[in-house]
């Protein structure tokens, strides 16, 4: 039985990472990283465990040297988004792309100025309707009452993506060695 359940998360880890694959555009993600390269603030929303991916992209961002903040609070998602202004980035990421907190903060961002781009499994969801870009990843069908499987290994693998390819800039590069040799002294 044991091995049946390595099994079955070696799959769908695996089956996540393939579909993910194949859902992303090339040229889009080009595109979003030349968007982060050029803003002058990036603000990085989720609730939840999208919250926890927020962070986690967050710290990628800022070890590269960028102005970054993740939100995962629905109550400052809003009074951030209320602030923003042209050159500034917002990143949000929902599964369902229904996380009515983000959409309606994306709504405000969006209505102030800020580039939306937003982070989802499903395209016609109520986050397209206020992002500039979206970006589709594979959603997580295998979860059910019974089994515990983290629904943001693609998110992690859209981010991992990101990271790697903005780390070929030797001066990110550079400032992420900085902070590498910080944390070691």
């Amino acid at each position: 039985k044991e091995e049946d359940i390595f099994s079955a998360v070696h799959d769908y880890y695996t089956e996540v990472v393939e579909k993910t694959n194949q859902l992303l555009n090339k040229e889009l993600i080009l595109k979003v990283i030349e968007e982060i390269k050029k803003a002058k603030k990036i603000y990085i929303y989720g609730v939840g465990s999208s919250g926890l991916s927020a962070q986690e992209f967050m710290q990628r961002l800022l070890r590269m040297g960028f102005n970054v903040s993740s939100i995962t609070d629905s109550h400052m998602m809003i009074i951030n988004s209320a602030i923003l202004k042209e050159g500034d980035l917002v990143i949000g990421i929902s599964i369902s792309g229904e996380t009515k907190e983000l959409v309606d903060s994306f709504r405000v961002a969006r209505k102030n100025g800020a580039k939306t781009i937003g982070v989802t499994s499903l395209p016609n969801s109520s986050l397209k309707d206020f992002s500039d870009d979206l970006i589709l990843i594979c959603a997580s069908n295998f979860i059910n009452k019974r089994d515990f499987i983290n629904t943001q290994f693609s998110t992690m693998y859209l981010f991992d993506l990101i990271s790697t390819i903005l780390l070929e800039d030797s001066n990110l590069r550079d400032k992420m060695q900085l902070t590498i040799k910080a944390i070691l002294k």
